[in-house]
């Protein structure tokens, strides 16, 4: 996908005022007719308990204490406390089950903006915002959430869960 490409997943994504994109009935009705045939919906928005890209990606998608207890939502923050104390560690050479993750440095230098997992054939699985989750190659996602890519080493779930619950104090908003 081109920039421009990149842009428009943007505009469909905020129809509506995003209500398309997360509400599952609406956005089989008006969003899934028009995805880029270069993605593939693995799975539509959830019905309930919702959750953000970090919360899948860590692992933390069926734990419905952290979904409760975060709404659904781990922030850039506690992410980037994970790297601050070691237990994300950056990697140059990712393999299948390690993270990507992306940030938007000219508008947001602080954020890190979205994130994945790695597959096998080198794509990746994401939850886009409130929405699906998507199959795609690794640049092929919003334009919004940033052009700088790098990749981390997968942390195990029970041990995720145990790190949500001693440093949650950190989970906080921008």
């Amino acid at each position: 996908m081109d920039r421009q490409q990149r842009e428009e997943l943007d505009i469909l994504i905020s129809q509506n005022k995003t209500q398309d994109w997360w509400t599952p009935e609406l956005f089989e009705e008006r969003v899934r007719p028009h995805f880029p045939p270069a993605l593939t919906v693995i799975a539509p928005p959830p019905k309930n308990e919702n959750y953000n890209c970090f919360i899948y990606t860590l692992g933390l998608s069926e734990n419905s204490g952290v979904l409760r207890d975060s709404g659904g939502f781990i922030y850039s923050a506690f992410i980037q406390k994970l790297l601050n104390n070691g237990l994300l560690k950056r990697i140059e050479t990712p393999e299948a089950g390690d993270y990507v993750f992306y940030q938007d440095l000219p508008n947001y230098p602080n954020e890190i903006t979205h994130a994945g997992i790695i597959q096998d054939d080198g794509s990746a699985i994401s939850k886009w915002t409130w929405g699906p989750l998507i199959k795609h190659q690794i640049i092929d996602v919003p334009a919004s959430y940033g052009d700088t890519i790098w990749h981390a080493s997968k942390i195990g779930s029970e041990k995720v869960e145990k790190i949500y619950w001693e440093l949650k104090a950190f989970n906080t908003k921008p």
